[in-house]
């Protein structure tokens, strides 16, 4: 299985030490082509942050309607601006799952109190949590990955890296 990791927005309101996006140079990386998206069944819209600076749902319907053999459509986010997102009143729709976050005490705080609650969360079939902290609690609605910062971002195998156009 092949995972395409599109960027749709460099932007992001954090200033995390060991970002993995300044591993990258994001404004350089390829844009994604339609073959990129044809060799892969999973996408994965990321950013910098995207529920902030980018429409992921909106993406996900325009990807999903031009690439229909994709298995999953996921969005890779911070917790806390998914929480934000979804109290301005915003609906998850057109995605499969959610990869969220957990890098700071206060995101494993809403992840525990709010998120792993939300039945617009848990309806979704490909949740995963990267926690950070050693803080956050999951039950069987999320895989959980426990992450430590890194200096050099190591990227899962068959994964490609693009930019959205």
């Amino acid at each position: 299985m092949t995972t395409l990791h599109l960027t749709v927005t460099n932007l992001c309101d954090r200033t995390c030490k060991y970002c993995c996006n300044k591993q990258y140079d994001i404004p350089n990386l390829p844009y994604a082509t339609a073959e990129d998206f044809k060799l892969s069944d999973v996408l994965c819209l990321t950013g910098g942050e995207p529920f902030v600076y980018a429409n992921p749902c909106n993406l996900a319907r325009k990807y999903r309607a031009e690439y229909p053999h994709l298995t999953a459509i996921v969005v890779y986010t911070n917790a806390k601006e998914l929480y934000q997102y979804l109290c301005d009143g915003y609906k998850l729709h057109d995605i499969d799952g959610l990869n969220i976050s957990c890098k700071t005490v206060e995101d494993a705080e809403i992840f525990n109190n709010y998120l792993r609650y939300d039945e617009r969360v848990n309806s979704l079939s490909m949740n995963r949590l990267y926690d950070f902290t050693g803080k956050a609690v999951a039950d069987e609605n999320f895989e959980v990955i426990h992450r430590t910062w890194q200096k050099e971002f190591i990227p899962a195998e068959n994964c490609i890296f693009k930019r959205g156009n």
